[in-house]
């Protein structure tokens, strides 16, 4: 997928998350990027609920490409205290081109995995 600002967003429900019974939400993956040029994209992980964001947490992507114009795997992990986590909220994972510099992402992964007590 081509991202001009905003890759496509994985998003879920975190209400579905028995998170009463875990310390923490880990969140992983990776997507493989292509840029042709330097770049302040990021992999951003947001948790939103009713009145917006309230967790954003981000990852500079472009310490991971080699070289320019060749596709790159960028591993990503977070961790969300699930204190922190407020009803009706949903877990968004995506690609932020920050500078809009020409790029690509493909096989993009998303893995939820429970941290418990």
């Amino acid at each position: 997928a081509k991202v001009v600002e905003f890759s496509p967003v994985f998003s879920y429900p975190l209400d579905s998350i028995p998170c009463d019974s875990l310390n923490s939400l880990w969140v992983g993956g990776s997507v493989q990027v292509r840029f042709d040029d330097r770049t302040d994209a990021k992999v951003v992980v947001s948790v939103d609920g009713a009145e917006g964001t309230y967790i954003w947490k981000a990852l500079d992507v472009n310490s991971y490409i080699k070289a320019y114009s060749n596709w790159w795997p960028v591993p990503f992990e977070f961790i969300i205290p699930c204190h922190e986590i407020k009803e009706n909220s949903w877990l968004k994972v995506y690609l932020w081109n920050t500078d809009g510099k020409s790029g690509h992402i493909d096989d993009f992964e998303v893995t939820l995995a429970g941290v418990g007590n």
